[in-house]
């Protein structure tokens, strides 16, 4: 029974990220409308699901994000975790948003990526971005005290040390948010990023483990992702559940098992040869959580 969606409503974004590609894609031009993607998740194989993620691109450049996602939402009897994603660039269209949309959902979150000092954010993200994200974080938490804001990071060698780290935990604790951080990685067919080099040398490496077990000794995402820096393996992710457990939906509407993954489904199934199609382990968060928190055979930490 399929648990877990992560939706990505647009390739166009207004960020020129060091460690992402998308924004230099072709935009399709069969990208869904609010009316195909009321459709698309009227199949009764969506009816189960009890956790979706909004992402793109940068899904605040959709004029019709508020229309959307309530139509989604209406499909979608048992949801209960709603999240979304956005680089912050545009503060009074998410707090539009989330005026529309707050507390239509049991557990809501919104998710803004962070990813240092103002000066290694607006270089990683490659726009003058740190300073708008700060007012996206401080005009939702002013307004909508129960929504649950994470700040995210993606580490790669530009902000891969204490300092940077340190900075975002700073921000997340002065306005009442959590905070988590993943390794950039390469996906051609979501980052189209496989000529890119994230590699971290041994020091860097070490920074972010000895932080990771100083602050968050108690987050499973981050302790596999030290596992993952070291060994290249997750352990949950040995019996993969990608197209069973949780699907990556494209903007044009078509279904793949994940993210990382070039095939489309026609409705999720029983997939039995991920390894051929598939970059796994992964350590994304769209893939980890779902394999945490609804698999029947997932093992734990």
């Amino acid at each position: 029974m399929l648990k877990n969606a992560t939706i990505a409503i647009t390739n166009s974004c207004n960020s020129r990220c060091v460690m992402c590609n998308i924004w230099k894609s072709k935009i399709s031009e069969t990208e869904l409308n609010t009316q195909d993607f009321i459709k698309l998740f009227s199949a009764p194989f969506f009816k189960t699901l009890v956790d979706i993620s909004i992402s793109g691109g940068e899904p605040f450049l959709r004029q019709d994000i508020i229309e959307i996602v309530k139509g989604i939402r209406k499909q979608l009897p048992n949801l209960e975790h709603f999240w979304i994603n956005t680089n912050g660039l545009l503060p009074i269209r998410v707090h539009d948003f989330w005026t529309e949309m707050y507390t239509t959902t049991k557990n809501e979150y919104l998710c803004l990526s962070l990813d240092g000092t103002k000066e290694i954010h607006n270089k990683i993200r490659g726009v003058s971005a740190y300073d708008k994200v700060i007012n996206t974080l401080k005009l939702c938490r002013k307004d909508f005290p129960k929504l649950n804001i994470v700040l995210s990071a993606t580490i790669s060698p530009i902000n891969a040390d204490i300092a940077n780290l340190k900075h975002i935990k700073s921000i997340a604790q002065d306005n009442g948010c959590t905070y988590t951080f993943r390794f950039a990685n390469n996906n051609d067919t979501y980052y189209h990023n496989c000529i890119s080099d994230f590699t971290l040398n041994k020091n860097q490496i070490d920074e972010i483990i000895n932080f990771a077990k100083k602050y968050k000794s108690d987050d499973v995402f981050i302790f596999a992702q030290n596992k993952f820096i070291q060994t290249g393996q997750i352990e949950v992710m040995n019996n993969c559940r990608a197209g069973k457990d949780f699907v990556f939906i494209r903007p044009d509407g078509t279904i793949a098992p994940c993210i990382n993954s070039a095939r489309t489904i026609i409705k999720p199934t029983q997939i039995f040869d991920l390894g051929k199609h598939e970059t796994c382990p992964c350590c994304t968060e769209c893939c980890f959580y779902p394999m945490l928190n609804y698999s029947q055979n997932c093992q734990q930490r």
